[in-house]
């Protein structure tokens, strides 16, 4: 995914195959108010290939919703 756009939206278990964070561990994050942003779709959470890559730079704050 090195040249996929930002706009791209995963899901949990998609992170989960790249990055290795387990959804328990998304869903956690985001109530507590950390990890990387989180959007939804129809209810269901979907992370931003943007978000993600901003977030392990370091250069982004805490999670939204």
């Amino acid at each position: 995914l090195a040249g996929a756009p930002d706009e791209v939206l995963l899901t949990p278990n998609e992170v989960h195959a790249l990055y290795g964070w387990a959804p328990v561990t998304l869903r956690l994050w985001h109530r507590q108010g950390r990890g990387p942003r989180q959007t939804r779709v129809e209810g269901r959470p979907r992370y931003r290939l943007g978000d993600l890559r901003a977030w392990i730079s370091g250069s982004t704050g805490t999670a939204a919703a």
